[in-house]
């Protein structure tokens, strides 16, 4: 049995909170996904991995057993994670955002890691992320794929800023912004695409207006043109084969 897949990874969850509520809640699953990792590793192993009653979820003697295994495996991992090296994803705009807190609390944890930066859309680090050639993304609505673990940092929205209303230039939008559904339903004016959203903030000082999220736009004092068109999410993100869950427990509280 393959060790530290998804199934394992909620299996060691339910063993250390006791429950499968708590394990759903704490790994942002629901429950029913819980109770069908469980029944597909006791199909597996042949063998019942806990028992329920008035005391909570318990571990078996099968249980403690796999139990033993995976936390082997998770020592192993953490020394191959005493982080030589590290190479970070993200967008330019989120690292002008984060980076000049996290950045020196990261190193202040990991003082003896290398580090490289690549700065690359979301969709592009969700990517790298996945076939290994970046090892931590922070992302904005990252697509979901089996292999990656996504993590919450903050929530913040999308919506039309300027200066003041640009009724005959263009709207820009950033390329990744017409993934969203019914972007361009919105406007009547021509739309221009720009793969930056500095630019783009630099250009709505100059009088045109722009789809940004608020962060950018705050930065730069730009005004809101009408309502919030949709949320994001920023998640930070990493290959399930990466880290253990108290490396990516350290990176996630160097950005709350």
């Amino acid at each position: 049995m393959q060790l530290l897949r998804e199934e394992v990874l909620v299996f060691i969850e339910v063993a250390k909170t006791g429950s499968m509520s708590s394990a759903a809640l704490n790994l942002n699953i629901k429950q029913p996904t819980v109770s069908k990792a469980i029944k597909k590793l006791e199909s597996e192993c042949g063998e019942t991995l806990f028992s329920r009653g008035r005391e909570g979820t318990r571990l078996t003697p099968a249980g403690l057993k796999l139990m033993e295994q995976t936390e082997v495996l998770l020592n192993q991992k953490t020394s191959k994670n005493n982080i030589q090296s590290l190479t970070l994803g993200c967008h330019s705009s989120i690292a002008m955002d984060l980076f000049p807190q996290f950045l020196p609390r990261l190193k202040r944890i990991f003082a003896q890691t290398e580090f490289r930066f690549i700065f690359l859309p979301s969709t592009e680090v969700t990517r790298k992320v996945s076939i290994g050639e970046i090892d931590l993304g922070l992302v904005i609505n990252p697509v979901t794929r089996r292999q990656l673990i996504a993590r919450p940092i903050k929530r913040d929205f999308v919506a039309l800023w300027g200066k003041t209303e640009a009724r005959n230039n263009p709207v820009l939008i950033h390329p990744d912004m017409l993934y969203a559904p019914h972007v361009k339903k919105q406007f009547k004016n021509e739309i221009w695409t720009m793969p930056d959203y500095e630019v783009i903030a630099e250009m709505c000082l100059s009088g045109f207006s722009g789809l940004l999220p608020a962060a950018v736009a705050n930065r730069y004092k730009l005004n809101m043109l009408g309502k919030k068109l949709f949320d994001v999410e920023l998640k930070i993100i990493t290959h399930e084969d990466r880290f253990d869950k108290t490396t990516l427990k350290q990176f996630q509280n160097c950005l709350a």
